[in-house]
Protein backbone atom coordinates (compact mmCIF):
# COMPACT_ATOMS: atom_id res chain seq x y z
CA UNK A 1 0.00 0.00 0.00
CA UNK A 2 1.28 3.51 -0.72
CA UNK A 3 2.92 5.44 2.12
CA UNK A 4 0.31 8.17 1.59
CA UNK A 5 -2.48 5.72 2.37
CA UNK A 6 -5.12 7.23 4.63
CA UNK A 7 -4.34 6.49 8.24
CA UNK A 8 -2.21 7.28 11.23
CA UNK A 9 1.51 6.86 11.77
CA UNK A 10 2.10 3.72 13.81
CA UNK A 11 5.46 4.02 15.60
CA UNK A 12 5.65 0.25 16.07
CA UNK A 13 5.88 -0.35 12.31
CA UNK A 14 7.19 3.04 11.17
CA UNK A 15 4.60 3.63 8.46
CA UNK A 16 1.07 4.79 7.85
CA UNK A 17 -1.59 2.24 8.67
CA UNK A 18 -5.13 2.41 7.33
CA UNK A 19 -8.10 3.66 9.29
CA UNK A 20 -10.77 1.01 8.75
CA UNK A 21 -14.42 1.95 9.01
CA UNK A 22 -17.21 -0.49 9.74
CA UNK A 23 -20.77 0.53 8.87
CA UNK A 24 -23.63 -1.59 10.18
CA UNK A 25 -26.46 -2.57 7.85
CA UNK A 26 -28.83 -3.64 10.63
CA UNK A 27 -31.24 -0.68 10.69
CA UNK A 28 -33.16 -1.58 7.55
CA UNK A 29 -36.93 -1.73 7.41
CA UNK A 30 -36.82 -4.87 5.25
CA UNK A 31 -36.04 -6.62 8.53
CA UNK A 32 -39.41 -7.52 10.06
CA UNK A 33 -38.30 -6.81 13.64
CA UNK A 34 -37.05 -3.33 12.76
CA UNK A 35 -40.09 -2.44 10.69
CA UNK A 36 -42.51 -3.73 13.33
CA UNK A 37 -40.83 -1.81 16.15
CA UNK A 38 -40.72 1.45 14.20
CA UNK A 39 -44.25 1.16 12.85
CA UNK A 40 -45.47 0.62 16.43
CA UNK A 41 -43.25 3.45 17.76
CA UNK A 42 -41.45 1.04 20.10
CA UNK A 43 -37.92 2.37 20.54
CA UNK A 44 -36.66 0.06 23.27
CA UNK A 45 -35.58 -2.74 20.90
CA UNK A 46 -34.08 -0.17 18.51
CA UNK A 47 -32.08 1.43 21.34
CA UNK A 48 -30.91 -2.02 22.40
CA UNK A 49 -29.73 -2.78 18.87
CA UNK A 50 -27.90 0.55 18.63
CA UNK A 51 -26.06 -0.18 21.88
CA UNK A 52 -25.02 -3.63 20.62
CA UNK A 53 -23.66 -2.13 17.42
CA UNK A 54 -21.82 0.60 19.31
CA UNK A 55 -20.15 -2.02 21.52
CA UNK A 56 -18.61 -3.80 18.52
CA UNK A 57 -17.08 -0.54 17.32
CA UNK A 58 -19.10 0.53 14.29
CA UNK A 59 -18.23 3.85 12.72
CA UNK A 60 -21.75 4.40 11.47
CA UNK A 61 -25.18 2.78 11.06
CA UNK A 62 -26.72 2.65 7.61
CA UNK A 63 -30.33 3.86 7.88
CA UNK A 64 -32.71 2.56 5.24
CA UNK A 65 -36.30 3.07 6.35
CA UNK A 66 -39.31 2.99 4.07
CA UNK A 67 -42.62 1.21 3.62
CA UNK A 68 -45.98 2.15 2.09
CA UNK A 69 -47.68 4.91 4.05
CA UNK A 70 -44.64 5.71 6.22
CA UNK A 71 -43.56 9.30 6.83
CA UNK A 72 -40.01 8.68 5.72
CA UNK A 73 -38.53 12.04 6.73
CA UNK A 74 -40.05 11.76 10.21
CA UNK A 75 -38.67 8.23 10.58
CA UNK A 76 -35.16 9.33 9.68
CA UNK A 77 -35.33 12.38 11.92
CA UNK A 78 -36.51 10.28 14.86
CA UNK A 79 -33.81 7.68 14.30
CA UNK A 80 -31.05 10.28 13.98
CA UNK A 81 -32.18 11.79 17.30
CA UNK A 82 -32.32 8.39 19.05
CA UNK A 83 -28.95 7.38 17.66
CA UNK A 84 -27.31 10.48 19.08
CA UNK A 85 -28.97 10.00 22.46
CA UNK A 86 -28.00 6.31 22.65
CA UNK A 87 -24.56 6.25 20.98
CA UNK A 88 -23.38 9.82 20.28
CA UNK A 89 -20.08 8.66 18.79
CA UNK A 90 -21.77 6.61 16.03
CA UNK A 91 -22.55 8.41 12.78
CA UNK A 92 -25.83 8.18 10.89
CA UNK A 93 -25.41 6.91 7.33
CA UNK A 94 -28.40 8.30 5.44
CA UNK A 95 -29.16 5.62 2.86
CA UNK A 96 -31.51 7.69 0.75
CA UNK A 97 -30.00 8.96 -2.51
CA UNK A 98 -32.15 12.07 -2.78
CA UNK A 99 -30.78 15.62 -2.57
CA UNK A 100 -34.02 17.04 -1.15
CA UNK A 101 -33.93 14.46 1.66
CA UNK A 102 -30.28 15.27 2.37
CA UNK A 103 -31.14 18.98 2.62
CA UNK A 104 -33.77 18.15 5.26
CA UNK A 105 -31.83 15.57 7.24
CA UNK A 106 -28.14 16.50 7.18
CA UNK A 107 -28.60 19.76 9.17
CA UNK A 108 -30.42 17.78 11.87
CA UNK A 109 -27.44 15.49 12.51
CA UNK A 110 -25.53 16.41 15.69
CA UNK A 111 -22.43 14.66 14.31
CA UNK A 112 -21.15 14.69 10.76
CA UNK A 113 -23.25 12.19 8.82
CA UNK A 114 -22.51 10.06 5.76
CA UNK A 115 -24.86 10.25 2.77
CA UNK A 116 -25.37 7.07 0.73
CA UNK A 117 -25.05 7.32 -2.19
CA UNK A 118 -24.10 9.73 -4.95
CA UNK A 119 -24.10 8.17 -8.44
CA UNK A 120 -20.84 9.15 -10.09
CA UNK A 121 -22.67 10.12 -13.28
CA UNK A 122 -24.49 12.32 -13.92
CA UNK A 123 -23.55 14.57 -11.02
CA UNK A 124 -26.76 16.44 -10.25
CA UNK A 125 -26.26 20.12 -9.27
CA UNK A 126 -28.86 19.83 -6.48
CA UNK A 127 -26.87 17.04 -4.80
CA UNK A 128 -23.58 18.90 -5.14
CA UNK A 129 -25.19 22.06 -3.74
CA UNK A 130 -26.26 20.23 -0.57
CA UNK A 131 -22.85 18.58 -0.22
CA UNK A 132 -21.08 21.90 -0.69
CA UNK A 133 -23.28 23.65 1.86
CA UNK A 134 -23.29 21.06 4.66
CA UNK A 135 -20.14 18.99 3.93
CA UNK A 136 -21.31 15.49 4.93
CA UNK A 137 -19.12 12.51 4.21
CA UNK A 138 -20.20 11.00 0.90
CA UNK A 139 -20.42 7.46 -0.50
CA UNK A 140 -19.93 7.61 -4.28
CA UNK A 141 -21.42 4.78 -6.31
CA UNK A 142 -18.98 4.02 -9.13
CA UNK A 143 -21.80 3.68 -11.62
CA UNK A 144 -24.21 5.78 -13.64
CA UNK A 145 -27.90 6.27 -13.08
CA UNK A 146 -28.48 4.06 -16.12
CA UNK A 147 -26.17 1.11 -15.40
CA UNK A 148 -23.93 -0.48 -12.80
CA UNK A 149 -22.51 -3.09 -15.18
CA UNK A 150 -19.17 -1.48 -15.99
CA UNK A 151 -15.57 -2.54 -16.33
CA UNK A 152 -13.06 -1.64 -13.61
CA UNK A 153 -11.52 0.94 -15.98
CA UNK A 154 -14.92 2.56 -16.54
CA UNK A 155 -15.62 2.64 -12.81
CA UNK A 156 -12.27 4.30 -12.18
CA UNK A 157 -13.01 6.95 -14.79
CA UNK A 158 -16.34 7.68 -13.09
CA UNK A 159 -14.59 7.88 -9.72
CA UNK A 160 -12.29 10.60 -11.06
CA UNK A 161 -15.29 12.56 -12.32
CA UNK A 162 -16.94 12.45 -8.90
CA UNK A 163 -13.69 13.08 -7.05
CA UNK A 164 -13.03 16.34 -8.90
CA UNK A 165 -16.57 17.54 -8.23
CA UNK A 166 -16.48 16.67 -4.51
CA UNK A 167 -13.10 18.30 -4.00
CA UNK A 168 -14.53 21.43 -5.66
CA UNK A 169 -17.34 21.27 -3.06
CA UNK A 170 -14.71 21.47 -0.31
CA UNK A 171 -14.67 17.84 0.79
CA UNK A 172 -11.36 16.43 1.98
CA UNK A 173 -10.20 13.07 0.60
CA UNK A 174 -10.90 11.30 3.88
CA UNK A 175 -14.60 12.19 3.64
CA UNK A 176 -15.01 10.45 0.27
CA UNK A 177 -15.95 6.77 0.04
CA UNK A 178 -15.92 4.99 -3.32
CA UNK A 179 -18.37 2.10 -3.57
CA UNK A 180 -16.63 -0.44 -5.83
CA UNK A 181 -20.03 -2.06 -6.63
CA UNK A 182 -20.44 -5.68 -5.53
CA UNK A 183 -23.00 -7.76 -7.40
CA UNK A 184 -24.78 -10.95 -6.31
CA UNK A 185 -22.75 -13.98 -7.28
CA UNK A 186 -25.85 -15.55 -8.86
CA UNK A 187 -25.79 -12.76 -11.46
CA UNK A 188 -22.21 -13.51 -12.45
CA UNK A 189 -21.50 -12.16 -15.94
CA UNK A 190 -19.05 -9.71 -17.57
CA UNK A 191 -19.28 -6.36 -15.80
CA UNK A 192 -21.03 -7.91 -12.82
CA UNK A 193 -18.45 -10.36 -11.49
CA UNK A 194 -16.83 -10.35 -8.03
CA UNK A 195 -13.42 -10.39 -9.70
CA UNK A 196 -14.36 -7.10 -11.39
CA UNK A 197 -15.12 -5.67 -7.96
CA UNK A 198 -11.76 -6.83 -6.58
CA UNK A 199 -9.93 -5.26 -9.52
CA UNK A 200 -11.93 -2.05 -9.03
CA UNK A 201 -10.89 -1.99 -5.36
CA UNK A 202 -7.23 -2.34 -6.34
CA UNK A 203 -7.45 0.47 -8.89
CA UNK A 204 -9.34 2.80 -6.57
CA UNK A 205 -6.80 2.20 -3.80
CA UNK A 206 -3.87 2.92 -6.12
CA UNK A 207 -5.41 6.09 -7.56
CA UNK A 208 -7.09 7.48 -4.42
CA UNK A 209 -4.79 6.54 -1.54
CA UNK A 210 -6.40 8.89 0.98
CA UNK A 211 -10.04 8.15 0.15
CA UNK A 212 -12.02 5.19 1.46
CA UNK A 213 -12.97 2.20 -0.68
CA UNK A 214 -16.16 0.38 0.29
CA UNK A 215 -18.62 -2.37 -0.67
CA UNK A 216 -21.98 -3.56 0.63
CA UNK A 217 -20.98 -7.09 1.60
CA UNK A 218 -24.45 -8.67 1.72
CA UNK A 219 -24.94 -7.96 -1.99
CA UNK A 220 -22.68 -10.92 -2.77
CA UNK A 221 -25.08 -13.52 -1.35
CA UNK A 222 -28.39 -12.02 -2.47
CA UNK A 223 -30.76 -14.85 -3.50
CA UNK A 224 -28.53 -17.61 -2.17
CA UNK A 225 -31.46 -19.27 -0.46
CA UNK A 226 -31.95 -20.03 3.21
CA UNK A 227 -28.53 -21.50 4.02
CA UNK A 228 -27.23 -18.79 6.35
CA UNK A 229 -23.98 -20.65 7.01
CA UNK A 230 -23.15 -20.73 3.29
CA UNK A 231 -23.92 -17.01 3.03
CA UNK A 232 -21.63 -16.25 5.96
CA UNK A 233 -18.76 -18.31 4.55
CA UNK A 234 -19.14 -16.67 1.14
CA UNK A 235 -19.21 -13.17 2.59
CA UNK A 236 -16.27 -13.86 4.91
CA UNK A 237 -14.16 -15.24 2.07
CA UNK A 238 -14.82 -12.27 -0.17
CA UNK A 239 -14.26 -9.83 2.71
CA UNK A 240 -10.76 -11.16 3.35
CA UNK A 241 -9.92 -10.94 -0.37
CA UNK A 242 -11.31 -7.41 -0.58
CA UNK A 243 -9.33 -6.13 2.41
CA UNK A 244 -6.18 -7.59 0.86
CA UNK A 245 -7.04 -5.72 -2.36
CA UNK A 246 -7.32 -2.40 -0.50
CA UNK A 247 -10.82 -2.23 0.97
CA UNK A 248 -10.88 -0.15 4.15
CA UNK A 249 -14.63 0.35 4.70
CA UNK A 250 -17.55 -2.04 4.54
CA UNK A 251 -21.29 -2.08 5.06
CA UNK A 252 -22.16 -5.40 6.69
CA UNK A 253 -23.78 -7.06 9.69
CA UNK A 254 -21.14 -6.74 12.44
CA UNK A 255 -23.20 -8.88 14.83
CA UNK A 256 -22.26 -12.00 12.83
CA UNK A 257 -19.20 -13.18 14.79
CA UNK A 258 -17.38 -14.79 11.86
CA UNK A 259 -17.63 -11.67 9.73
CA UNK A 260 -16.45 -9.46 12.57
CA UNK A 261 -13.47 -11.74 13.25
CA UNK A 262 -12.45 -11.91 9.60
CA UNK A 263 -12.71 -8.11 9.36
CA UNK A 264 -10.48 -7.64 12.39
CA UNK A 265 -8.02 -10.40 11.49
CA UNK A 266 -7.55 -9.19 7.92
CA UNK A 267 -6.73 -5.73 9.23
CA UNK A 268 -4.28 -7.12 11.77
CA UNK A 269 -2.47 -9.18 9.14
CA UNK A 270 -2.09 -6.22 6.80
CA UNK A 271 -1.02 -3.90 9.59
CA UNK A 272 1.48 -6.51 10.82
CA UNK A 273 0.77 -5.34 14.37
CA UNK A 274 0.21 -8.73 16.01
CA UNK A 275 -3.45 -7.98 16.69
CA UNK A 276 -4.80 -11.11 15.00
CA UNK A 277 -4.34 -13.12 18.16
Amino acid sequence: MPDSYIGNLDPTVGRMVPVYRLIAQNLNSVRPDVRRALSENRWTPIDRLIRRLARVGVYGIDIQLDWPGADRVALYEAFIRRLHETAPEVRPVIDWPDAAAWARLVPRCPVRPVVNSLPAHPLRPAALDVIGQFRPEVIVLCATEETTRLTPAERLELAYEAYRALRACGLEDEAIYFDAVLFPLVYRRPGADPTDTLETIRRLRDHFPRCHVLVGLANLTFRWGADERAKTVGQATFLAMAVAAGLDAVIMDPLVPVLRRVWSSAQAILRRDGGAT
